[in-house]
């Protein structure tokens, strides 16, 4: 297996340049059933990346794969992706530094 490489702010895949053309699949928005359809499009559209949850199936249809790994699917949405209406709870230490979400401004 060829390894990746930053040469001269380059990427490299072994010897071969790599200019990497990336999208996002929100696994939650789109029906199980059309998840390789849907990445199948986006190779149409000449990305040879994704960042997805489904690693195994990026990689059978020839995409290499961004992860973002961390506690949360979608860490910039306001409460990292988690749903609103748990913010009520007020056993929940949340990431947050504005004024708004630590609970310094009435709602």
């Amino acid at each position: 297996m060829a390894s990746l490489q930053i040469r001269n702010e380059t990427f490299y895949l072994g010897d071969r340049q790599l200019m990497v053309f990336s999208g996002a699949m929100h696994y939650f928005r789109v029906l199980p059933d059309y998840w390789k359809d849907r990445m199948l499009r986006l190779k149409a559209c000449g990305l040879n990346a994704l960042e997805t949850k489904y690693v195994q199936l990026a990689h059978e249809l020839g995409l290499f794969v961004i992860l973002r790994p961390g506690p949360y699917i979608c860490s910039e949405w306001e409460f990292g992706g988690l749903p609103r209406d748990i913010s009520v709870a007020k056993t929940i230490a949340w990431l947050a530094t504005d004024l708004y979400h630590c609970g310094s401004l009435p709602s």
